[in-house]
């Protein structure tokens, strides 16, 4: 509790000096201790200025349930996941986790209204099963997805299975990376297509001044630059659905 409280303020205070993004505390793997573990933990989060929260919670749905409560109360964002990337993961493939075992997590976590979750990018057929079911509950959720790259994740694929609603996480492609910015240029890049496709498929009425420029560089068909504005924070209006 000590090492979390200290080490999540100061990471935040670096953090927030060079960006006002939201940020997202992924504990590796959240959501797994006892259910009266986490109202602590999610007042420890709250208090250190994160944004929002990923967990993992694979040891039963009285933790899953108790966990989720605890960080409503707190106010903060909550994305669930319940399969991770690396192979022979579930029991079908000689291992701990029965097969079910995701469903029943993401069941669980749509019945108390939670609309973010985490799937593997490099297990796309099993991803592919995860939007179906969880649609199925009734809700309409957005994906993020680890396992970009480095783990054979490619973000053009999880495009054409998810369309807009999805976050692409990125980890050891870029902090491994010699040429870290060169890279994050690269990655945003790789959006580009994705970006080009989406604007001209909207029905655009009104555009502020920054979404003018994105689109602009869009039409010019300049990835990289198109890199370099993401990364200077230039983001698309959400007005009108963008």
């Amino acid at each position: 509790e000590i090492g979390l409280s200290v080490g999540l303020k100061n990471a935040v205070k670096e953090i927030r000096k060079f960006t006002d993004k939201p940020i997202i505390y992924d504990h590796q793997k959240g959501g797994t201790d006892i259910p009266e573990k986490g109202e602590k933990f999610a007042s420890v989060c709250a208090d250190a200025g994160i944004n929002a929260i990923i967990i993992f919670p694979f040891t039963g749905p009285k933790s899953e349930d108790a966990w989720i409560d605890s960080i409503n109360k707190q106010g903060l964002g909550l994305i669930v996941g319940a399969e991770m990337t690396h192979a022979n993961f579930l029991a079908s493939a000689v291992w701990y986790i029965s097969d079910d075992a995701p469903k029943k997590i993401f069941s669980l976590a749509a019945k108390k209204g939670v609309t973010n979750f985490v799937v593997p990018s490099n297990k796309l057929d099993h991803t592919a099963e995860y939007k179906k079911f969880i649609e199925s509950c009734g809700v309409k959720p957005v994906f993020y997805l680890p396992g970009i790259n480095t783990q054979g994740g490619e973000i053009e694929a999880v495009k054409k299975l998810l369309k807009t609603n999805f976050h692409a996480i990125v980890g050891r492609s870029l902090y491994e990376s010699k040429d870290m910015k060169k890279t994050a240029i690269e990655l945003a890049g790789l959006l580009w297509l994705f970006m080009h496709e989406f604007v001209h498929s909207m029905k655009v009425k009104i555009l502020d001044i920054e979404a003018g420029k994105m689109i602009s560089i869009l039409n010019q068909k300049n990835a990289n630059e198109f890199g370099l504005m993401a990364l200077d924070r230039i983001k698309i209006s959400k007005k009108n659905g963008i």
